[in-house]
């Protein structure tokens, strides 16, 4: 989180989707909007598959209708995705619909920023790491605005 921003991930059993809620506040002493982040666990079980030849990652996911916040980033960090020393995340936006539907988001590959701690800085483009995916996510859209927001993310997948 960034800030005094705070979210919370739960999954009821059975649902077959995770929700994830929380506020976007205004950190302090920037005087701008913090962030929220969910990410998988990075561990040796999680294996990825090689993604190579696919264009984008896509995302099923429903709104809740009182969400204030649409934006967000769907992010991606690779065994290889380092720039001097620092291992730096891909993030790629998307806008979830405000329709309380399922719906599948995306972004394309080529869209992804390769970022570390919020700073755009050079490293290998995506594309020549999805055979090394470590971890996915989703983030608030940074830098973004301080609201609600409200989603259900059901799967995510990678495709033409």
């Amino acid at each position: 989180m960034g800030g005094k921003s705070s979210s919370t991930l739960i999954q009821q059993k059975g649902s077959g989707f995770g929700r994830w809620y929380g506020h976007v506040a205004i950190v302090p002493f920037l005087k701008s909007p913090g962030f929220c982040t969910i990410r998988t666990t990075s561990s040796s079980h999680n294996q990825f598959p090689d993604v190579t030849g696919t264009t984008k990652l896509k995302m099923m996911a429903r709104l809740n209708a009182t969400s204030e916040l649409d934006h967000f980033n769907l992010q991606i960090q690779t065994k290889g995705g380092v720039s001097h020393g620092m291992h730096g995340t891909y993030s790629g936006n998307i806008t979830v619909p405000k329709t309380g539907k399922w719906v599948q988001v995306e972004a394309e590959w080529s869209d992804f920023i390769f970022q570390w701690r919020g700073e755009h800085v050079k490293g290998p483009t995506l594309s020549t790491q999805l055979d090394q995916l470590a971890q996915i996510g989703v983030s608030t859209y940074f830098p973004g605005k301080v609201g609600k927001f409200d989603i259900e993310i059901k799967e995510f997948s990678a495709g033409n």
